[in-house]
């Protein structure tokens, strides 16, 4: 009895861990993609600042130059966003990363529990055998003394 409960209960672990191993993966994927976006941001503003200076260096409009620092300034809130997403998904994917692997300990623990419980019955029922085999034996030896003499 209490070994089809474990066998239940082991069977949700492992669907509970193959659901935690798809919520690792997500977050993963979900960090790479936000991380990528931080990189194009960067990308994007450095190539921005450095089409302003070369105009700058051409003469330019105080107007211009507004609204290229305008411009950046914009791309630089959008930059600190981004890295504020970025650590929170990191944060995100390390806290999925320890509920999977907790959730393999468990399921991996009850597996091994379950083994444990069919090793006892093999080796009790091995016994009972063993038992049941030296009483016939007995019982022959009995009978073949009593029929000789």
């Amino acid at each position: 009895m209490a070994g089809n409960a474990l066998t239940i209960l082991c069977e949700q672990l492992e669907k509970q861990e193959r659901q935690a191993v798809a919520e690792f993966s997500l977050a993963r994927q979900q960090l790479a993609s936000f991380e990528h976006q931080l990189r194009q941001l960067e990308s994007y503003r450095h190539n921005y600042m450095v089409q302003a200076m070369e105009r700058g260096s051409d003469g330019m409009l105080a107007s211009g130059f507004h609204q290229y620092q305008s411009f950046i300034q914009t791309i630089e809130k959008a930059e600190i966003e981004q890295q504020q997403s970025v650590a929170q998904l990191r944060t995100n994917v390390e806290r999925k990363r320890r509920e999977w692997l907790d959730l393999a300990n468990r399921h991996k623990a009850i597996e091994q529990l379950i083994e444990r419980q069919r090793q006892k019955e093999a080796l009790k029922q091995a016994r009972s055998e063993q038992k049941l085999l030296d009483e016939y034996a007995t019982t022959q030896f009995a009978r073949r003394n009593l029929l000789s003499d």
